[in-house]
């Protein structure tokens, strides 16, 4: 299903600060509740709320840290950072689209053959860069698994982007990776949370009420 944005405000166009309500196909744990609809924004990240009144998907710079207080108004502090930066969707080519799997194509590695959503941004650009993303949002229905898959990344290899959770309090969450232009200009050296993201790779996080059947060994030789 293709999603249509909203505009945030009055200065911006919907594809370069907007968001879209989904309703899901069936509820998402995250943080203790189930959540039942969507705010996806045009900026990389998704939130847990039912309606642009109570999140606008306008919130296009991201915080150096995780657990934080979102920038945009109105904000809902339950998030998902896909790939969180100054994104817009203006491009020739460009999608948003969701879609819903009773039995989820890419396994979860917790629960087989678990129901999934899918958010996917497609050929969307990053201010500033060359080259256009291709990301994909995985929630996990049945065990609250999430991943965020990189397919094609622009040229700042997420250097000022933030990946990573947080809860509707904005007190608990963390960043797997995460910088502000604010905190080092454009991903600069100042920011010390940052890594390189590549094409055909993924981050997963996982309810630790429901770990995953494998061990995944890291580049860096750290079990997770």
């Amino acid at each position: 299903m293709t999603l249509t944005l909203t505009a945030a405000s009055g200065t911006a166009t919907a594809l370069d600060d907007g968001g879209a309500v989904i309703a899901l196909d069936e509820p998402f744990p995250f943080y203790g509740n189930n959540a039942e609809s969507l705010v996806v924004s045009s900026n990389g990240y998704v939130a847990f709320a039912d309606a642009l009144g109570s999140e606008n998907g306008g919130d296009f710079s991201n915080d150096a840290y995780l657990p934080a207080v979102p920038d945009n108004a109105p904000a809902a502090s339950a998030r998902i950072a896909v790939y969180h930066d100054e994104l817009n969707g203006e491009g020739a080519g460009s999608s948003l689209r969701k879609g819903y799997f009773a039995n989820c194509p890419r396994a979860s590695g917790v629960i087989e053959d678990e129901a999934c959503t899918v958010v996917q941004w497609r050929n969307w650009a990053r201010a500033g860069s060359t080259g256009t993303l291709d990301v994909d949002l995985v929630l996990y229905h049945g065990s609250g698994a999430i991943a965020t898959q990189y397919i094609a990344v622009d040229s700042s290899a997420g250097a000022s982007a933030c990946v990573g959770i947080q809860d509707a309090t904005a007190s608990d969450g963390g960043a797997w990776s995460c910088c502000s232009e604010t905190q080092g200009e454009n991903g600069a050296a100042s920011c010390s949370n940052v890594k390189t993201i590549v094409p055909a790779s993924a981050v997963c996080f996982y309810d630790p009420a429901n770990p995953p059947v494998f061990d995944v060994i890291f580049a860096d030789g750290f079990d997770s």
